[in-house]
């Protein structure tokens, strides 16, 4: 580090992924790694509003894609909040403007993966997206087979992991299902 600028540098080419930059004041933020040669400048107090890139082609979507959920989580708190103490037609209020705002949230998940679905940020969101379990074919008795739930989810738990690329491997994404898969 000098005059607040560093460079990583290395003999071996970094394998591509998602990593965190920790800095020294419990700070950090995540660099997509695709490119070997790329610049980024930002702010200690704005991490990700501020952070800009050169020669990236992966990071800049990536965190448009941050400030906006940031910005939709800056909205949501203070709703959530209120909802707390919320009781009758305020609750539902509440609870409908937390709903319209996760649907904005959907909205712009599905352009961004539309726009960016060569960008392997997108392939992150995809993996991070839960399995939708359909409605439980019914059983020899008549009723819903309550075993349905559980086997389809463990048959299609890794559905959304795009195995062929190596990437996955390098992101929190891959450790943390595999865990819960584990469990």
């Amino acid at each position: 580090v000098i005059n607040g600028k560093f460079t990583f540098k290395g003999n071996k080419e970094l394998k591509g992924g998602m990593y965190l930059v920790v800095l020294s004041n419990n700070q950090y933020f995540d660099l997509i790694i695709s490119e070997q040669y790329f610049s980024f400048s930002t702010e200690l107090n704005n991490l990700v509003g501020a952070m800009t890139f050169k020669n990236s082609v992966e990071n800049p979507p990536f965190y448009e894609y941050l400030n906006f959920i940031v910005q939709m989580q800056q909205e949501v708190n203070p709703i959530r909040l209120q909802l707390e103490n919320a009781e009758n037609e305020s609750k539902i209020k509440l609870q409908n403007e937390i709903k319209e705002i996760d649907n904005k949230v959907k909205s712009y998940q599905n352009k961004f993966l539309n726009d960016n679905s060569d960008k392997f940020f997108s392939k992150i969101i995809i993996a991070t997206t839960e399995i939708e379990i359909p409605k439980a074919p019914l059983d020899s008795t008549g009723n819903p087979d309550k075993n349905f739930p559980y086997l389809f989810y463990k048959k299609h738990f890794w559905d959304n992991i795009d195995f062929s690329d190596e990437r996955m491997l390098r992101t929190p994404i891959f450790f943390n299902k595999m865990d819960q898969y584990l469990e």
